[in-house]
């Protein structure tokens, strides 16, 4: 895996996040399934611009087309609302790239978690004007198939 910290000044971050929120704003206002595409042309532009400052992006990038085959690329910034930006945009040259975010350049390994109770959310939607789901019918069956687990503590 290539790590890359990204290194952005203010500016560069609030202009990131300004194109990203009004991305996002017509991704779920539209009545259409995409955003206006001026909007992703200048998202995937800056996300772009922004992996291409970075001092190792290109060396990664071009080891990577040498060998046929890019490794994963780690994004890491502190911030949230950074990292939560599509920057698959920006890498759309090779969409077989494998991304990943994360906060912190040392991941913690994958603990199995042994903890009990296991919980369940389990949410139903009940739209009007369509026929009512039988839950009761359903919640029956979920209890069924946990029975096992149950009858285990």
């Amino acid at each position: 895996m290539t790590q890359l910290a990204l290194e952005l000044n203010q500016t560069q971050e609030e202009n990131l996040l300004a194109i990203g929120k009004q991305f996002y704003t017509e991704l779920e206002r539209r009545r259409t399934p995409f955003p206006n595409p001026a909007t992703l042309q200048a998202l995937k532009q800056a996300l772009t611009e922004a992996l291409q400052a970075q001092e190792s992006f290109e060396a990664t990038w071009l080891t990577g087309e040498l060998n046929h085959k890019l490794p994963p690329l780690q994004i890491i910034h502190p911030s949230t609302q950074v990292r939560n930006l599509p920057w698959q945009l920006a890498l759309e040259g090779n969409r077989e790239q494998p991304l990943v975010k994360s906060k912190q350049a040392k991941l913690a390994p994958h603990t199995a978690s042994k903890s009990y109770p296991l919980k369940v959310l389990i949410m139903v939607a009940a739209p009007e004007g369509v026929t009512r789901l039988d839950y009761e019918k359903e919640e029956l069956q979920l209890l069924k198939a946990f029975s096992p687990l149950m009858s285990k503590g």
